[in-house]
């Protein structure tokens, strides 16, 4: 199917209200299809999402052939079965989330997790990779027999570009006969730390951005000559992954505009619709 994104500007003429638009489609002059939206007109500006790092979407696949494995979002299991021999049961299975970008920023990803694995050590170790510009690299592992449930685990993946896959892994690099199981929080967090791009703005106007709760100020940034669009460097943590918040703009006519309150990811891309 074809996707694309479509903006329409209001005749400076047309007064502030909703109206219905009908797009439609044409081949050779004909009408080949067609749908009809309402739109609303306004006078004040807008904020609207660009872009998100992580949407979706998601996928499992096994890198072995042994039996009777399962690999779900969220989830990797292996157990042993008469239809596989010992040798059979090691190999990798691996659930891999696709990055949508743009980067603005190193990358990282967040999760908790918890397994329930009563087997030796040694046998199975859980991990997180990262797939770009065809190099596979491991990001972050421990031995299936540590622990670490409930606890929440930020690790950065570093400056990417590119198609990225997130993987979450689990790996046995020895034949083993003890079943092994993995979850993890679903989806987990993938994102940009402390950055945010804000485009659609003239040079020389300033956004800021507030914490929705407190009204604390966490970035800011002006908009230099010639350019249309700024990266926000936020405090410290402050979008790890994200928060409530809203962006004020100081216009170039002096005017001041502040947005409704909305969720900032780190490595969001936002846009000011004037």
């Amino acid at each position: 199917p074809l996707t694309f994104k479509l903006t329409l500007t209001a005749n400076e003429t047309l007064e502030a209200g909703s109206y219905w638009v009908t797009l439609a489609c044409l081949i050779d002059g004909c009408v080949a299809g067609g749908d009809t939206i309402k739109a609303t007109v306004s006078t004040q500006p807008s904020l609207d999402l660009r872009a998100r790092v992580f949407t979706g979407p998601s996928e499992g696949l096994a890198l072995s052939t042994s039996y009777g494995y399962t690999c779900i979002d969220g989830s990797i299991s292996w157990s042993p079965s008469t239809y596989s021999s010992e040798s059979s049961g090691y190999g990798s299975w691996i659930y891999k989330y696709k990055v949508e970008g743009p980067l603005i920023g190193p990358l990282c990803v967040k999760f908790s997790h918890s397994d329930d694995y009563t087997g030796p050590s040694g046998k199975w170790v859980k991990q997180v990779c990262v797939l770009s510009e065809d190099l596979w690299q491991v990001a972050w592992q421990q031995d299936l027999v540590d622990e670490d449930s409930a606890t929440y685990i930020e690790v950065e993946l570093g400056e990417l570009t590119g198609e990225v896959n997130v993987a979450f892994r689990l790996l046995s690099s020895s034949p083993s006969s003890w079943a092994a199981s993995w979850s993890w929080s679903k989806p987990p967090y993938i994102y940009v730390k402390d950055k945010v791009r804000v485009e659609g703005l003239r040079s020389g106007e300033t956004v800021r951005l507030y914490d929705a709760a407190t009204n604390e100020l966490i970035g800011q940034a002006t908009c230099p000559d010639g350019q249309s669009s700024v990266v926000i460097e936020t405090t410290p943590s402050s979008l790890s992954p994200c928060r409530r918040c809203y962006f004020e703009f100081q216009l170039l006519d002096g005017s001041t505009w502040t947005s409704p309150s909305v969720t900032v990811y780190g490595g969001d891309v936002w846009e000011l619709v004037n």
